[in-house]
């Protein structure tokens, strides 16, 4: 393919200096083509619409349809939710981008289908003799966490068949709208259910459905043209057994994103832990906005590159250097002025000031860190492309470990909610850094400690 001699703005400011060339060859590194960069603008685009969406509509439409209480009980079922589903595949769907020939991926594709379900029924059996304490004031309305983990676990798996046959556009108009209904629905039902949550789960559930339902015919039409024999899909499971490793420890990874939300609730009261589900809407817009299009292109990417050469240490470079640039524009003014900027909105939108005045002081503190957190978000697949997942478990126990007792120490010293926020950006920050140069020395083809490939 011939290099191009101009690049457009959008261009160079995804991947500046990168060539067309991407054809495997030993003689040379791999170099990104036209449509690595398609992809991500088209990924960026599509999440940009949802994450904008999402913000918009939180803060100017849930911000005062809602008290903190509600928002607490909300982060209690959608973490919990989260939790399972991401475990629910078994964590097979991440090996779909993979393989080299189709008919593999659709065997990881059945497999992780199948284990999905089954966790979905597990849950729901589970449910019928024991609900969580903390999980009570939801109600009859509980029952519906099997259906949003059958839901979730399904998309994670459609997400990877579709990045792996390219179709960036589709999954970029399924967020745009996954985001869409769910603002539409969290806002519309906010006045059916009195001072309960139950219209910002009812929300959640249905955005994930739309999402499914946009997504999933797209994946039945390439999965029903070839159907493996139920052997088949258990040999090609039993194969990738190591991937299994990926399930405690993406479990891990979950559980200690959402460890705030339980450890503030039990700590410091629902109100508290909801102004933390409002503060890390804020914080992750932002984020996602930029981490999230990265990531979904950088996995196949890498992994196809990974693959070929044993390496792709030019591509890793690259993004995180996009990383860097666009995290400082984001994270500084909100370091700065988060306060400020909750005081204004709540006046602005006729809410007393301190209503979510904490989930104000919460973002300034945390700021600085997720500045951190946004760099680590595109790469952070390095650990599967390598194949190193038993390290990675090493790492999550550490990661949680850092977590809880950050949060513990920080809570202690400074007796409220302000010292477990600096006590838990810190230890993020120091798991973040480790994770980093982890997933740097996989991109030039070397272990933790010892040399894989020569680089």
């Amino acid at each position: 393919m011939l290099c191009m001699s101009r690049y457009n703005a959008m261009d160079a400011f995804f991947l500046p200096g990168f060539s067309e060339s991407f054809m495997p060859s030993r003689d040379k590194p791999i170099k990104l083509s036209d449509r690595f960069r398609a992809n991500v603008k088209i990924s960026f685009i599509g999440n940009g619409v949802s994450q904008c969406v999402l913000f918009l509509g939180t803060f100017l439409l849930l911000f005062q349809a809602y008290e903190p209480v509600q928002f607490g009980i909300f982060g209690l079922f959608s973490a919990v939710a989260m939790i399972i589903a991401r475990i629910s595949t078994g964590r097979y769907e991440a090996l779909i981008p993979v393989p080299g020939q189709d008919h593999q991926a659709i065997q990881l594709l059945y497999a992780a289908a199948i284990i999905c379900t089954c966790t979905a029924g597990v849950t729901a059996i589970v449910l019928l003799f024991w609900v969580p304490p903390f999980l009570m004031d939801i109600g009859d309305w509980i029952m519906l966490l099997p259906l949003q983990v059958l839901t979730c676990g399904l998309c994670f798996i459609v997400q990877q068949w579709l990045a792996r046959r390219g179709r960036f556009g589709v999954l970029a108009f399924a967020e745009a709208a996954r985001a869409c209904i769910t603002i539409l629905l969290q806002w519309g039902l906010a006045a059916s259910f009195g001072l309960s949550a139950t219209g910002l789960i009812l929300g959640f559930v249905g955005g994930w459905a739309a999402y499914a339902l946009i997504t999933l015919p797209r994946v039945l039409l390439d999965a029903a043209r070839e159907v493996p024999r139920l052997r088949a899909v258990w040999t090609t499971a039993v194969e990738h057994r190591r991937n299994l490793m990926l399930v405690p420890s993406q479990g891990l990874n979950t559980l200690s994103t959402n460890m705030p939300i339980f450890l503030l609730e039990a700590l410091f009261g629902t109100a508290v832990a909801g102004s933390y589900v409002m503060a890390s809407r804020l914080l992750y817009g932002p984020l996602a906005l930029i981490s999230e299009p990265l990531r979904a292109v950088f996995y196949p990417t890498a992994s196809q590159q990974f693959t070929a050469l044993g390496k792709c240490r030019n591509l890793f470079r690259s993004v995180f250097r996009v990383s860097c640039l666009a995290s400082l524009p984001i994270f500084i003014p909100l370091w700065i002025g988060a306060p400020w900027i909750i005081a204004e909105l709540s006046e602005l939108l006729g809410q007393p000031a301190e209503k979510w005045a904490i989930a104000g002081f919460i973002v300034q503190i945390l700021a600085p860190f997720y500045m951190l957190q946004l760099i680590n978000g595109p790469v952070s697949g390095m650990w599967i492309i390598a194949g190193r997942q038993h390290q990675q478990f090493v790492w999550q126990i550490g990661f949680i470990v850092c977590i809880t007792v950050g949060m513990l120490v920080g809570s202690d010293l400074k007796f409220s909610y302000v010292g477990a926020m600096y006590g838990y950006g810190i230890a993020k920050s120091i798991a973040f850094t480790a994770n980093l140069w982890c997933c740097w020395r996989f991109a030039c083809g070397r272990n933790v400690f010892t040399k894989l490939a020569d680089s």
